[in-house]
């Protein structure tokens, strides 16, 4: 991915990367449109993400989108056109200056430990690009503009899709001198500075802290929302089904005039229609022996399955046709969780002498039983328990109660990882290790105003409290008055973001948003290394693993659950 998306070498390097674009352009951005029409806090939410990580991917974006979105507000051919000229400029000029700022021609690897050169960053396997400048002269130039402006009029409606007999589509659009005299017209657009992702490189260039960064994301982000309040919320576009026989519905047109001007980015040789719609449309020579046995083996298992056989049926193959080798096997089971009991010895220095007998042996009486509690029986990894996420907290601790025997007792969220250095008897060894907040038993907001005077001892502080009907809990109380004894006064009651505060009363799904927004926040702060939870806006259910899953008791025998089965919660 990395080669394909900044450093080609290949033509074919080329064509798979025009490809993508395609996919992106008249497929994913149409679908961008739509959604962010219907939210456009989680788009804000998903792009400043993307940019953590990838902050020129998602600069090309979200001004892809902007441009998309002034198109939706005034469809014409001329903005169609303007469109695909912003496109020609985000793609083969403004992600080429990124890559030459981060990276200059002369730029070399650096050790940061042992300063050793470790030699030129540019290579035989990483070209020196170059930026296109427009070039209506040029066939790649006025092809790409000319095919992406009709492919964008087709998603906007401003022109009917081709059908698949109808060799006059468009006939007049495809005329040099069209072309030439709607470009002429075209502005464009202003360059934004994006920053390349330099991980692995120790002396790259910090060229956009990440204030600037969220500056210029916020910037894009209001002017995307202002030219959207012109947009109507139930917008709909027609995206494009990636056809590769039709050599005259600007497809394979539009992914060869897009490798083309890649490759002239990086000094590539150019390819011809033919070989990219050999490529693009994945027409691959296959051996016929070997697709004909996958098949047959395959309708073997799928017989099986309408005859409703058991697992044990089904089977794994193997087969060697050059060593004239075939295996078949079955899976085996995965593994079931069962309630154990174990008697184990107590430490010596806990027992008296009674508890020996004349041989010195620990009399069983005096045995402890440790039992390992699991919940469901007989579980396997591929077991949940599922529950509705509109459900509220205090819901779904009932539910846990009366269908399920069990009692939730903490809840502490684990929404990314980090990893941390542990001592062992190796020395100092990489652990992962989960980063959570606190969801259940949620906490109290306690007010100020009913503190009592710090004049008072404790004795007295802890007595009004107790007198006091709304300082509940007491305790809770007597710790804050406590604090502010030590502090010398009783600040200002604390600003308290509703968004940020869980009650009995708010329900799975917000909760998981919450996690979200601080698995994001933290990512960007680095407080985290992975995120445990992200894109809630495109799951129907969300998985919190074995591992993960809150702490419950065993209402029945009063036993903590040590293996609580993954909770599925369906969105």
């Amino acid at each position: 991915m990395c080669t394909l998306r900044n450093f080609p070498h290949l033509t074919d390097h080329c064509i798979e990367w025009a490809r993508d674009q395609f996919e992106l352009l008249f497929v994913k951005l149409g679908k961008s449109l739509e959604k962010y029409l219907l939210d456009p806090l989680s788009y804000e939410l998903k792009i400043k993400d993307k940019a953590a990580s990838e902050p020129g991917a998602a600069f090309f974006d979200i001004r892809s989108l902007t441009s998309f979105a002034k198109l939706a507000a005034n469809p014409s051919i001329g903005n169609s056109a303007q469109l695909a000229f912003d496109i020609f400029h985000y793609l083969f000029r403004d992600r080429i200056l990124d890559l030459q700022s981060a990276f200059p021609i002369d730029f070399r690897i650096i050790d940061s430990k042992t300063l050793e050169d470790k030699g030129a960053f540019w290579g035989e396997k990483k070209r020196y690009p170059t930026v296109m400048i427009y070039n209506p002269n040029d066939e790649a130039h006025t092809d790409f503009i000319l095919s992406a402006t009709c492919l964008f009029s087709v998603m906007i409606g401003l022109i009917p899709s081709k059908q698949e007999n109808d060799q006059e589509w468009l006939k007049s659009y495809r005329e040099k001198e069209w072309i030439t005299n709607l470009t002429s017209s075209l502005t464009p657009p202003t360059y934004i500075q994006a920053p390349v992702n330099s991980d692995g490189i120790d002396n790259a260039p910090v060229l956009m802290d990440k204030e600037s960064l969220h500056h210029i994301l916020d910037n894009l982000c209001s002017e995307l929302k202002d030219i959207s309040t012109k947009l109507t919320n139930n917008m709909t576009f027609e995206i494009a089904d990636f056809e590769k026989d039709d050599d005259l519905n600007f497809h394979i047109s539009f992914i060869t005039a897009a490798a083309n001007l890649r490759c002239d980015n990086y000094t590539i040789k150019r390819t011809d229609f033919h070989s990219c719609k050999v490529i693009a449309g994945k027409i691959i020579a296959a051996i016929a022996t070997t697709t004909a046995t996958v098949c047959g083996l395959v309708m073997l298992e799928l017989f099986k399955l309408i005859l409703q056989k058991d697992t044990d049926s089904y089977m794994n193959r193997a087969i060697g046709l050059s060593g004239y080798m075939y295996t078949s096997f079955s899976a085996e089971s995965p593994l079931q969780y069962n309630t154990t009991e174990t008697i184990v010895t107590p430490d010596n220095d806990d027992l008296p002498i009674e508890a020996y007998d004349e041989k010195g042996s620990v009399k069983k009486e005096y045995m402890k039983k440790v039992i390992s509690r699991v919940y469901p029986e007989k579980h396997t990894i591929w077991d949940k328990l599922t529950f509705s996420a509109s459900l509220t907290l205090k819901e779904f601790s009932q539910v846990l109660s009366n269908e399920h025997g069990l009692q939730l007792k903490k809840w502490d969220f684990i929404y990314g990882y980090k990893t941390t250095l542990v001592d062992d008897d190796n020395g100092k060894n990489k652990q992962i290790q989960g980063v959570s907040a606190s969801v259940y038993p949620t906490k109290p907001i306690l007010n100020y105003s009913l503190l009592p005077s710090l004049d008072l001892n404790l004795p007295q502080a802890t007595m009004l409290i107790m007198k006091t009907n709304q300082a509940k809990p007491n305790q809770l109380y007597i710790n804050l008055w406590r604090e502010c004894k030590l502090l010398g006064k009783i600040p200002e009651q604390p600003l308290i973001n509703e968004d940020q505060i869980i009650t009995e009363n708010t329900t799975i799904k917000q909760i998981l948003i919450l996690m979200e927004k601080l698995a994001y926040n933290a990512e960007i702060n680095k407080t985290i290394e992975t995120k445990a939870i992200s894109n809630l806006e495109l799951r129907k259910f969300i998985i919190i693993p074995s591992s993960d899953v809150p702490w419950c008791v065993h209402i029945d025998s009063g036993d903590d659950v040590e293996h609580l089965c993954s909770f599925k919660f369906v969105l």
